[in-house]
């Protein structure tokens, strides 16, 4: 009779030990897989910079998350056809970029400036670096690129170039107006002697009477030039001051100014906000960006005055280009006609204007300039064509105004 086995073979054994240990391998391997993927989504979450792939038929395979912070819009937009990407690059900058990416297509490596538009209508300035990818024999299977928004860094540039190039000027518009007020004082000394002669022609006593108009006027646009030059004749002796209160002050000159064609509205919300300033030049800086304002408002319109206070800490600070610390912000946003960013760039030059001949001295803006600056702050604007403008002063406030000796609060 044949005997039947009751265990298992054992080939059957050992093939079951393996199987075992495949799966446990096999698992291992899911899992380690799992944390390498956790780690990577971490690490992209959490870096500034943000990057994409692209295949080598140009479509973007993966685009990090850090690409929703910079653009504004979900990845999600931002990824497959390379079109979609490139719609959101600024008009004037597209060409240039597309070119860029042709390059690129070819397996160069590219380094890029340019801007892109967020879907409110603001836009970034943003630096992509990108790299072919290659096999061993040199063939190209794709792209990586990396994108670092850089618009404070390029804001903090031209800040700075323009305030080189503001204090070139500012020296020379003060030599210049000293020279000016001397040939005024003069003209008006023999003006007034001829009045206190008294003529008889009416004619030649009301040219005499213009005359004196002409110089007045003349003599106005030497102050602006020396508070620009920040070389004003005595100096300005800054005081705290209670930037709500200044603001508010304002009011009856801005509503004559503005005409019964533009809402004024006024919202204060800095009620401790005290600085070390001038109040005669606030209201100067208010109807200088009012007078800006307005004539961007042809067909009327709201201007919106608001006061805020708000701490800057290093980075922030660093990106707005002033001190850390608590500030005072007073935003004067229009409804008007707008800025292209070739206007924008010029907005503070001495003599730049926008206006006819004999419309406007061009001293207006950049006198805001040379007072906030004399404050210790800094200035931003914002502005695109047909979305009006808002600019935004940050002035160093003190923590504790009453504390200064002999000085008492305006």
């Amino acid at each position: 009779m044949e005997q039947t086995a009751t265990g298992p073979l054992v080939g059957d054994t050992e093939n079951a030990t393996q199987n075992d240990e495949l799966r446990r391998m096999i698992a291992r391997l899911q899992r380690e897989l799992r944390e390498s993927e956790n780690r990577f989504h971490q690490l992209v979450s959490h870096v500034e910079e943000a990057f994409y792939v692209r295949d080598a038929n140009g479509l973007m395979t993966y685009v990090s998350p850090s690409c929703e912070r910079i653009w504004a819009r979900p990845a999600a937009e931002l990824a497959g056809e390379a079109a979609a990407w490139l719609q959101t690059v600024h008009q004037e900058d597209r060409e240039r970029v597309a070119r860029a990416w042709a390059r690129m297509r070819d397996g160069v490596a590219i380094s890029e400036v340019y801007r892109i538009c967020r879907p409110d209508g603001t836009a970034r300035w943003v630096h992509t670096r990108a790299f072919p990818v290659k096999t061993d024999d040199g063939a190209s299977v794709g792209t990586v690129g990396v994108v670092r928004d850089v618009t404070n860094e390029r804001w903090l540039e031209d800040s700075l170039r323009q305030a080189q190039k503001m204090e070139a000027v500012g020296a020379l518009a003060s030599g210049v107006a000293h020279n000016l007020r001397n040939v005024l004082q003069a003209a008006m000394g023999f003006v007034s002697l001829a009045q206190r002669k008294g003529l008889d022609d009416p004619r030649a006593s009301a040219t005499l009477d213009r005359a004196v108009d002409a110089m007045k006027k003349g003599a106005a646009l030497i102050d602006q030039l020396m508070i620009f030059s920040r070389k004003q004749e005595g100096e300005v002796r800054l005081r705290p001051v209670r930037v709500d209160q200044s603001v508010r002050d304002a009011m009856s000159l801005l509503k004559p100014l503005l005409g019964g064609q533009i809402q004024l509205e006024i919202e204060t919300h800095a009620p401790a906000g005290v600085v070390m300033a001038d109040p005669v030049q606030i209201e100067q800086m208010l109807l200088n960006l009012a007078t800006n304002a307005r004539d961007a408002m042809q067909a009327g319109g709201k201007l919106a005055i608001k006061t805020s206070e708000t701490v800057f800490d290093d980075a922030a600070a660093k990106a707005q280009g002033t001190v850390p610390g608590p500030h005072v912000l007073i935003c004067v946003q229009d409804s008007g006609s707008g800025m292209d960013a070739a206007t924008q760039a010029r907005i503070f030059e001495p003599f730049f204007t926008t206006k006819g001949v004999g419309e406007g001295t061009g001293l207006g803006l950049s006198t805001v300039f040379a007072v906030v600056r004399q404050f210790g702050g800094c200035i931003r604007v914002e502005s695109a064509v047909g979305q009006g403008s808002k600019f935004t002063v940050c002035i160093p406030s003190l923590k504790n105004p009453l504390a200064e000796a002999g000085s008492a609060v305006h």
